[in-house]
């Protein structure tokens, strides 16, 4: 009876301590578009845990190029803490690429977490999904296209 008791305990304990050490509130995330051949986006964009989002349009956005900035409505917000929930980016490896990839657009996530962690990963990967980003590029791009954003020399 004590070590079907003692099991139990450390299980438990392993759940709970494997659970509550996940990464699951931001401070800041960046993400950051790069050139390559093509017009693709590129783009700097700094989204803070209150909502507040800087918008640098470097270059084949819909906005011209410059600094803005604006605040996420509560439903983007939302999907973005669910995000942080349900996905594990303590997971996430440096970089996803393929041996040749200056062809196609790359990506760079700097998420910097609540308990002063840093987590930097650079996906480059086209005939790939990269599991632990394929929900996040949705509400970035949401983000980018139904943001108010209002030009920082405007201000």
């Amino acid at each position: 009876m004590l070590k079907i008791s003692c099991f139990y305990s450390l299980l438990l304990y392993t759940i709970f301590f494997s659970c509550s050490n996940r990464n699951t509130d931001f401070k800041q995330m960046k993400c950051n578009t790069f050139y390559c051949e093509g017009e693709y986006p590129v783009y700097e964009l700094n989204i803070n845990k209150d909502g507040s989002v800087l918008y640098n349009s470097i270059a084949f956005n819909k906005e011209e190029k410059g600094y803005y900035v604006g605040c996420l409505d509560s439903i983007t917000r939302n999907e973005l803490d669910e995000y942080f929930k349900q996905t594990n980016i303590d997971n996430l490896q440096a970089m996803y690429d393929e041996k040749e990839y200056a062809d196609h657009p790359c990506s760079e996530f700097v998420f910097y977490m609540e308990n002063d962690e840093v987590i930097t990963t650079r996906d480059c990967s086209v005939s790939y999904h990269v599991d632990l980003l394929e929900k996040l590029y949705p509400i970035i791009n949401n983000i980018k296209d139904s943001t108010k954003w209002v030009r920082k020399e405007d201000l």
